[in-house]
């Protein structure tokens, strides 16, 4: 069942208030050093780690206010790193006992031993690459590498069949001779290969980058890292509406959070705690912020979702590539990669 909104003069207005993804963050802090993610470039503090005890009232508070959709997708991160939480095993059982649909997104640096019941609920795995070098590494997450590569070769691999693991490359103007490598280690795991191009995580970033306000250090971080051709092509469009829309996004206090794009720090992060008593009454505050008719208007909210999958033959990677030859498989992929 699709959340579904009419707009009047005051906003947008809920009409149906199930969610089909709701987003739960377990872990209030992230290890990786992202420059362009507001997590990683460290300006806000590390949060705290949500415990088993509140993850299981918060699921049961949601289900109590019949906001869960019965298909629903829940994803447990947004700002955090889920392998950092210690109670993960159990939070994941709990999830298998409660029949969810759990997505995780890992950047591969911390390995945690799950049951095998912790993995039965894992419907989709998602590991986030800078690249495939240690100086991507490097540049971005600032781990090894190697040791990145051996620990998820061995280790995290278990963690889900490998149809349900998605190997996600940030792709950089300094990483595409990268694509080919991340590709063809996809293909011996058997697991899908998605790059898609990096953007600014953040909101205030973007925003100032947008309208011309960011200083001159940072945007030319910007400039010279992250593909930026493709920003200004998006402007107001007034039929388009927010995915967020969609979503339920809560932290790891079990706070009713404004946008997943939107840093902690920020005074209009949290609207409200799920367990107050008027919750269900607040739940139309997400759709009506000010921040949201900046965002539409500068035609932000397009960007991380519409930049999708690039190029646009990764859905069918595995289809041109021929394991057997390198210099057929980097001749296809260098051929795919100029197409228009």
């Amino acid at each position: 069942m699709k959340t579904e909104y009419s707009y009047s003069e005051g906003g947008f207005v809920m009409e149906n208030k199930h969610f089909k993804l709701i987003t739960i963050e377990i872990s209030g802090a992230c290890n990786a050093h992202c420059p362009f993610c507001v997590t990683g470039r460290g300006d806000i503090k590390a949060g705290k780690m949500m415990s088993l005890d509140l993850f299981k009232k918060t699921i049961y508070r949601l289900k109590e206010l019949d906001l869960v959709a019965k298909d629903c997708d829940f994803y447990l991160f947004n700002w955090g790193e889920p392998f950092l939480n210690p109670e993960l095993n159990e939070i994941l059982e709990f999830c298998a006992d409660e029949n969810l649909h759990i997505c995780l997104s890992t950047n591969a640096s911390t390995y945690k031993k799950l049951s095998k019941k912790a993995i039965k609920p894992i419907s989709n795995f998602i590991v986030s690459m800078p690249g495939f070098s240690q100086t991507a590494y490097d540049k971005i997450h600032g781990f090894d590498f190697e040791k990145i590569i051996e620990q998820f070769t061995k280790d995290f691999k278990k963690y889900s069949t490998p149809q349900k693991i998605q190997l996600r490359q940030h792709i950089y103007q300094w990483n595409l001779d990268d694509i080919a490598k991340t590709a063809k280690y996809a293909c011996t795991l058997g697991a899908d290969f998605y790059p898609y191009y990096a953007y600014v995580a953040n909101y205030e970033m973007f925003k100032k980058y947008k309208l011309g306000q960011l200083d001159k250090q940072t945007e030319h971080e910007i400039n010279t890292n992250i593909f930026t051709y493709y920003l200004h092509n998006y402007i107001d469009d007034p039929k388009f509406e927010c995915y967020e829309f969609d979503m339920l996004i809560l932290d790891e206090s079990a706070n009713v959070v404004s946008c997943c794009n939107m840093a902690k720090n920020n005074e209009k992060f949290v609207l409200f705690n799920i367990f107050d008593d008027n919750a269900p009454d607040r739940m139309p505050e997400r759709i009506n912020m000010e921040e949201c008719k900046t965002c539409l208007a500068l035609g932000m909210a397009q960007i991380p979702y519409n930049i999708g999958t690039v190029p646009q033959w990764a859905d069918n990677i595995k289809a041109y590539i021929n394991q057997n030859s390198k210099t057929n498989f980097h001749k296809i992929l260098h051929r795919l990669c100029h197409k228009k």
